[in-house]
């Protein structure tokens, strides 16, 4: 219902898979451009029974509300008057608007920025090493854990001999931001993060086996106390991971005091504040802010600060993630993703999991000896 980063990636997918699409555009003038470069556009109002209509929506595999709440909410209660069965995924800012939304009739609702939060504080290195469970396929758990500080690091996969310890499979490696295949001479660096799978059982004896190693306590920085980094503060206190928040917005002090463990306020962008902030001794950082250039120049000047931690990026722009890679992030996640990922889950009829940025997940058939 808008044409936006998330709507660019998924219209990507959704071409790739063969599922045909039209996008509905209410400025006339808009959508003639939009038709002119290539896209499957009408023009009509989002709050109008007849437009949906006229997009076929009772034959449709789902709508998706990427508008604003409000916007939204029009969106899921007219479509509702023409099928009461089509499902609606619909985008909110705010965990406050949620159960609106849910009230208007829509199917899934997705706080994009919410769970950006999350999903980039349950990738840290905090305390303990630990598996990082990511997502499960059927009876199959998906999670990965750092190899640094841990009797792995300089072995080859072969060597490591995690099959026989605890019964996982490592299926892929995170070096430098980019996923490797898992062959078995690959070495595991100090910085590599293997992606294993195995039932609850393997993961948890893997736990066991890692628990003793890579101990550093020291809080974890978020820089930015934005929607993105407060939802990363809530799931890392849920985890009882101490972190510092660093913010540079005044007006942002009396919504943060009461969640930070400990809040720095000045500019990240001065060594003196992430030094306040504890940079040189955390085991992580969370880059938060909305600003690819931003974040990037963060990235650069957090790493030199701290070569071990593992900085983990939100970026906004698909193609400055090779230009975060470079800049040291261990891993980078971005809204616009992170948004296609439900939708095609929804469509596929599977659960959802965010592997990383550009990483998908795919089914395939196999062969019955298989």
């Amino acid at each position: 219902c808008a044409w936006d980063s998330v709507a660019a990636g998924l219209v990507e997918e959704l071409a790739a898979q063969g599922i045909p699409w039209v996008l509905i555009e209410p400025d006339p003038s808009r959508a003639a451009q939009l038709h002119g470069e290539g896209l499957m556009v009408i023009t009509g109002e989002v709050d109008s029974a007849e437009t949906f209509r006229l997009a076929g929506v009772e034959r449709a595999r789902a709508v998706f509300g990427n508008c604003d709440e409000v916007t939204n909410t029009n969106i899921t209660l007219t479509v509702r008057e023409v099928s009461p069965q089509v499902p609606v995924l619909a985008v909110v800012e705010s965990g406050r608007s949620i159960d609106i939304l849910e009230l208007s009739g829509a199917t899934q609702v997705l706080p994009l920025k919410l769970r950006l939060g999350e999903q980039m504080a349950r990738r840290v290195n905090a305390g303990r090493a630990q598996t990082h469970v990511i997502g499960s396929f059927r009876n199959l758990v998906v999670a990965e854990f750092p190899v640094h500080n841990t009797p792995l690091a300089g072995r080859t996969l072969r060597e490591s001999k995690l099959r026989e310890i605890c019964g996982v499979n490592v299926v892929a490696a995170w070096e430098s931001a980019k996923l490797v295949p898992a062959q078995p001479d690959l070495v595991l660096g100090p910085s590599t993060v293997p992606l294993v799978v195995g039932t609850p059982e393997m993961i948890q004896a893997l736990d066991e086996f890692l628990c003793i190693y890579d101990a550093n306590y020291n809080p974890v920085v978020i820089i930015g106390g934005g929607r993105v980094g407060r939802a990363a503060a809530r799931e890392l206190r849920l985890r009882q991971v101490g972190f510092t928040i660093v913010e540079k917005r005044d007006e942002m002090r009396p919504r943060l005091e009461g969640l930070a463990d400990r809040l720095v306020m000045g500019d990240a962008a001065r060594r003196e504040v992430l030094e306040e902030a504890g940079i040189e001794q955390a085991p992580s950082v969370l880059v938060t802010t909305a600003d690819d250039a931003v974040n990037l120049y963060l990235c650069i000047y957090c790493r030199r600060l701290n070569p071990e931690a593992r900085i983990i990026c939100r970026i906004t722009h698909q193609r400055n993630v090779a230009s975060m890679q470079r800049a040291g992030a261990d891993l980078t996640l971005s809204y616009a993703r992170l948004g296609v990922e439900p939708v095609l889950a929804a469509l596929q009829q599977r659960d959802l999991m965010f592997l990383g940025e550009g990483i998908e997940l795919i089914t395939s058939p196999v062969p019955a000896p298989l």
